[in-house]
């Protein structure tokens, strides 16, 4: 039945189609804007004898014109054509990855910020029923920080603040709904008509972000689009856009700015051709100079004239050869964010971690953190591995140099690379941080404010080398356990943390911790080993023989090779005990420390033991009970102090027996039994 008109009128547009089960669109053409038709819609089924509809729809509709996009962004690479102004503060509008953001917040503190996102200028007067929408995400901060929205008719077009402040802007932030904050979700704007604001002449947009210095927000703006009808006459746009007969990626009438990525060591300028939208129009070529030169010499401009002869616009194309450098000294010498970087030496793998997927590779020249948030790098390295070709994009993030990779650069080139860190004070560290970004360090002898806690991850830890202080941050999370040693020599990567320079500790063998022991294995008196010496008794006393005046030489044997000690001699044998006291001061490797102490006696009993004594005496030194053996034909014993004096007297009733000491005080003593007298010390 389609094509048959109703009350025998003749249809404009008629055709069958086949719908399914599902919804179907159908495009009509031909038909004339602002015209009203009928629309008559039947239908059958699919049975061998069709089922007609008995009655037919009917519906009436008018075909519109959309209106021309006049202006885009959506900052899918970048921020254009908007340009960015800091008039107050050191912050600025950046590219947050497909939206443009800007937040006040810094790691130590914060600062009051002004700062503009302009338009290129607007012909306002090339066209009608103007209408103005974007996006927005507020989050943090507190009322103090704000996002407005203005538009100056008289702004110079000079991209600074004086020019700013020389020009008039009217706030319209009020037409908008804008993000009220705590959430990272997009608010539409509202598609607000413009049309008051679009007055003869060019025009500026502009998204004004302040913030005080107490709690900054974070702003993000996303799609902006201005549309409207063109005047007749007053089309300047372009409906293609061609490098080397290819439409340039991303084409869009209503983007006026393109970066062209170009393999690296292009020389030859590309040929840009161009179609207007209206025949009528005149477009203008200016080819780029030099694709080494400046940003400027690097682009080719198209000036497009509409009919009318006033309404212009302009497009532009950027080319950005890949740069190559031949190591990371290159990197950090670069000034070209927006560039895509090659390093074609090898540089060599010093850590790798799975938060953000980053690497840190070093060369003799410098290093480089790799932040590969999206996993762009799939090759698998371990430390040691050498990689020639990494790639990427450069940033300044929170004060220290990152690579976003663009391409995986493939396995690794060679294996098995020596990882020597570079060893430095904590003074070299601290004032010169930037030369050793990233690189794998080591400073000697730290000793930790923490010791005897344990690691936790995050955590920092004081480390100081006498009044210079650092910090050794566990920064690679569930690699590091164990208590906090009292002094180390550390290593690790180089990172700047929250305005801080700091050591990065990779694994638990970073942390070469000093030794503690502060034992001796041997001390003599005369180079012969103390009686009943043993590393964990510190006191000794020492029996001199009658008339002993020269003071005795004490010599000893650390038990750990990297202790140190100072012997202090007695100064007196016939003095006090203090003065008759020989001390060995042992400092261990760590700087712990235990002191052995000898007190001399110069026996003044006149008898000395006897040479063919049969009796046993143990244990040598004694504490509570002393044992004695051997005493066959022994009927009685005397305890005699260093004096002369006898202190205990007991019967013999077998061989062997034990006697309490522990009334006796520390010192040296004698037991007498039969003719022969023997020396044993209590303890």
């Amino acid at each position: 039945m389609a094509g048959t008109g109703a009350a025998a009128a003749v249809a404009v547009a008629a055709g069958s189609f086949t719908s399914g089960s599902v919804e179907t669109l159908e495009s009509i053409t031909g038909l004339t804007a602002d015209a009203t038709y009928s629309v008559y819609l039947v239908a059958e089924d699919d049975e061998t004898v069709p089922n007609v509809q008995a009655e037919v729809v009917t519906f009436n509709v008018t075909p519109t014109i959309p209106p021309t996009v006049l202006l885009k962004a959506d900052f899918a690479t970048d921020l254009s054509p908007f340009t960015p102004v800091s008039v107050i503060g050191d912050k600025v509008w950046l590219n947050g990855g497909g939206y443009a953001k800007i937040s006040g917040y810094i790691s130590t503190g914060s600062e009051a910020n002004e700062d503009w996102l302009i338009s290129p200028g607007i012909d306002l007067a090339a066209s009608t029923q103007e209408v103005l929408s974007f996006e927005t995400a507020n989050n943090y901060g507190d009322a103090v920080t704000t996002l407005k929205v203005k538009i100056s008719s008289d702004f110079s077009g000079t991209y600074d603040a004086a020019s700013i402040a020389a020009a008039t802007w009217e706030d319209i932030t009020s037409l908008f709904t804008l993000s009220p904050g705590g959430s990272w979700s997009f608010v539409e704007s509202g598609a607000v008509d413009f049309s008051p604001y679009a007055v003869d002449g060019t025009g500026y947009l502009a998204f004004v972000y302040e913030c005080d210095n107490v709690d900054p927000g974070t702003w993000e703006v996303d799609n902006i689009i201005y549309t409207g009808y063109l005047v007749p006459g007053a089309d300047a746009s372009l409906s293609d856009l061609q490098i080397d007969a290819a439409t340039v990626a991303g084409f869009d009438p209503a983007v006026f700015s393109y970066t062209v990525e170009l393999t690296a060591g292009t020389t030859a300028i590309p040929v840009v051709t161009v179609t207007t939208t209206d025949d009528a129009a005149t477009p203008v070529i200016t080819p780029a100079t030099d694709l080494a030169g400046d940003a400027a010499a690097r682009t080719t401009t198209i000036l497009v004239t509409a009919q009318d002869g006033t309404t212009t616009a302009s497009y532009s194309i950027l080319f950005n050869p890949i740069i190559e450098v031949a190591n990371i000294a290159g990197l950090k010498a670069a000034t070209e964010f927006d560039r895509k970087y090659v390093v074609t030496g090898e540089v060599v793998l010093t850590q790798k971690d799975g938060y953000r997927n980053k690497k840190y590779f070093e060369d003799t020249s410098g290093a480089i953190e790799i932040d590969d948030a999206p996993g762009v790098i799939t090759s698998v390295y371990v430390i040691g591995d050498g990689v020639t070709g990494i790639n990427g994009t450069l940033e300044v993030y929170n004060g220290w140099l990152q690579m976003h990779p663009v391409s995986d650069p493939g396995a690794a080139t060679s294996n098995g690379n020596p990882v020597v860190p570079q060893v430095l004070t904590v003074s070299e560290f601290n004032t010169n941080f930037n030369d050793y970004a990233a690189e794998f360090v080591k400073i000697e002898g730290l000793s930790f404010a923490d010791a005897g806690a344990s690691f936790a991850n995050g955590g920092n830890y004081n480390v100081s080398v006498g009044s210079d202080i650092a910090v050794v941050r566990v920064h690679f999370y569930d690699i590091i356990t164990g208590t906090i040693p009292k002094m180390a020599d550390v290593q690790g990567v180089a990172v700047w943390h929250y305005s801080t320079a700091k050591i990065a500790l990779r694994m638990n063998s970073d942390i070469m911790a000093y030794s503690s022991d502060a034992s001796l294995s041997d001390l003599q008196v005369n180079t012969v080993s103390v009686d009943g010496f043993t590393s964990g008794t510190l006191s000794y006393a020492v029996l001199l023989d009658v008339g002993t005046t020269a003071i005795t030489a004490v010599t000893y044997t650390t038990t750990d090779a990297g202790a140190s000690a100072v012997v202090t001699n007695a100064t007196d044998l016939h003095g006090d005990e203090a003065a008759r006291t020989t001390t060995v001061e042992v400092t261990a490797a760590d700087g712990t420390t235990a002191t052995y102490t000898i007190v001399f006696t110069v026996d003044n009993t006149g008898v000395n033991n006897s040479a063919t004594s049969r009796l046993s005496l143990y244990p040598v030194p004694a504490t509570d009970v002393l044992y004695i053996k051997g005493m066959n034909d022994i009927r009685n014993i005397e305890i005699v102090n260093i004096v002369g004096n006898v202190v205990k007297r007991f019967n013999v009733e077998s061989e062997t027996m034990s006697i309490s000491i522990s009334d006796l005080s520390s010192g040296v003593y004698f037991i007498r039994a039969n003719e022969s007298t023997y020396r044993f010390i209590k303890k």
